[in-house]
C-alpha cells in the first residue's frame, strides 16, 4: 500500500526554521517506510552584516568618538573625564568639570549625559582641521533630547558653528544677521541619529528616528554668513556648548565628522551608528549554495538500518539535498529534487507530527517557501 502526501509550507508551523506538519490521523493504518518523492525550495539566502569601528575610522575623518569602545573612555569613580577620539591622538575631549558628565546606555550602544548645569565637554584645538581644503563635510550623532531647555548642542568655529535645539526640538544655526532654521524638530526622549550634510553654502538637516516609527525629517537650508574658504583649513575647537548654556538635558551618542559629502561614506556613518543603537547588524543577500538539506528529526529517528553521521558521530536528519536550479526573476533561488528518489525502510509509524527543516553547511535556514511530495509505504524492504 503507498499513500502520497503533498505538503507545502504554508500548510505547516514555523518554530526557528523548523516546519512541523501535524495530521492528528492516530486512527490510520501502521506504515513502515517512507520517500521523498519530489521537493521545491525556494530560498533567498542573507547574512548579516556589521559596520566595523575599522571602517568608519578608514574613512577621511575630522573627529570620531565611539562610546562603546571603553579602552578610549577615562573615568573617575562615576564620572567621565575624558574620551579619546578614534581617529586621531590629537582629538580629545575633555569636561569643564571632573564630576560633570556620565557614562550611560543608549539603547544598545553607549553615550554620555551632563549631570551638573552650566557644564560642557570638548577639544579646544583639535589635531584635525574641519574640511581638508574642501567645502563639503557631514556630521551624524545619536542624540536624545531628554529635557525642554534651549541648548547649543555643537559648535566648531568652522562649518557647524552654533548649533542649537530649542526647548521644543526644533533644529537652527544661531547667527547674529538671523537663524538659519531648519523644518526638523526632535521629540522628547526620542533617539535619533542627527545629521548636516553641508555642500558648500548649503547644510541638509535630517533626523532619523530610531524608534517606531522610524520616521525621517530632512530639510535644506543655506547658510551665507562665513566665507567657507576662510575656515575650512583653519584651527578650530569641537565642543557641545559652553559654560552660558551646559549640556543638561541631552544624552549624546557616538558620533563622527567626515571630511566631504560622499554618499557612500555617509551611509556607512548613519549604518555604523543604527547598528550601534539597535544592537542588530543589516540583512544582506548572501552567496547562494549549490546546495541545501533537507531534515526530519521525526523521518531519520524512525528510519532503521545504517544512517548518516554528523561529525560529532551523532545521527543525521539529512534525509534527501535539492540541488540549485535557477533564479526567477526577483523571486529569489529556486532548487529541486534532481536525483533519482530512494525510499526508507522505518519502523512502524503512525501519521502524527513530522518535521522538516533545512540546512546550509550545517545552519538551519528559514525559507520562502517548499513544497514537498513525500510517499509512504506499508511493505517489507530487502
Amino acid at each position: 500500500m503507498r499513500r502520497s502526501l503533498f505538503l507545502e509550507s504554508e500548510n505547516a508551523t514555523k518554530v526557528d526554521n523548523v516546519y512541523t506538519f501535524d495530521f492528528k490521523r492516530p486512527h490510520d493504518s501502521y506504515v513502515n517506510g517512507f520517500e521523498i518523492r519530489n521537493c521545491v525550495v525556494n530560498y533567498s539566502p542573507t547574512k548579516t552584516e556589521v559596520v566595523t569601528r575599522a571602517e568608519i575610522n578608514a574613512l577621511s575623518l575630522c573627529a570620531f568618538f565611539d562610546y562603546t569602545d571603553s579602552t578610549k573612555i577615562t573615568e573617575s569613580g562615576d564620572y567621565v573625564t575624558q574620551i579619546n577620539s578614534q581617529n586621531s591622538g590629537d582629538v580629545v575631549w575633555t569636561f569643564s568639570s571632573n564630576t560633570s558628565h556620565q557614562l550611560i546606555d543608549i539603547g544598545s550602544g553607549k553615550g554620555i549625559r551632563a549631570v551638573a548645569n552650566w557644564h560642557w565637554g570638548g577639544d579646544g584645538s583639535p589635531g584635525e582641521k574641519p574640511g581638508n581644503n574642501q567645502d563639503k563635510s557631514h556630521l551624524a550623532m545619536v542624540i536624545i533630547r531628554t529635557g525642554t531647555a534651549d541648548r547649543r548642542i555643537f559648535d566648531d568655529d568652522a562649518f557647524y558653528k552654533d548649533l542649537f535645539i530649542n526647548g521644543t526640538g526644533g533644529v537652527r544655526f544661531e547667527i547674529a544677521a538671523g537663524d538659519v532654521v531648519f523644518n526638523v524638530s526632535l521629540t522628547q526622549d526620542v533617539p535619533y541619529i542627527l545629521s548636516l550634510t553641508k555642500d558648500g553654502d548649503d547644510f541638509t538637516c535630517r533626523a532619523e528616528q530610531l524608534t517606531t516609527p522610524f520616521t525621517v525629517q530632512e530639510d535644506t537650508q543655506a547658510r551665507t554668513d562665513t566665507v567657507w574658504g576662510d575656515v575650512n583649513n583653519k584651527q578650530h575647537k569641537i565642543s557641545w556648548g559652553d559654560a552660558q548654556y551646559g549640556n543638561l538635558g541631552f544624552d549624546f551618542g557616538s558620533w563622527a565628522i567626515v571630511k566631504g559629502d560622499d554618499s557612500t561614506d555617509i551611509a556607512l556613518i548613519h549604518k555604523f551608528l543604527r547598528q550601534q543603537y539597535t544592537g542588530e547588524g543589516e540583512l544582506v543577500a548572501a552567496d547562494i549554495p549549490i546546495t541545501l538539506q533537507l531534515n526530519s528529526n521525526y523521518l531519520a529517528s524512525r528510519r532503521v538500518g545504517e544512517t548518516l553521521e554528523e561529525v560529532d558521530g551523532k545521527h543525521s536528519d539529512c534525509i534527501e539535498h535539492v540541488n540549485y536550479f535557477k533564479k526567477i526573476n526577483s523571486d529569489g533561488q529556486y532548487y529541486h529534487l534532481s536525483v533519482t528518489p530512494r525510499g526508507y525502510e522505518t519502523e512502524k509509524m503512525k501519521l502524527g507530527k513530522i518535521d522538516f527543516y533545512f540546512e546550509n553547511q550545517g545552519t538551519k535556514v528559514g525559507v520562502n517557501r517548499f513544497s514537498i511530495g513525500l510517499e509512504l509505504y506499508q511493505t517489507t524492504y530487502n
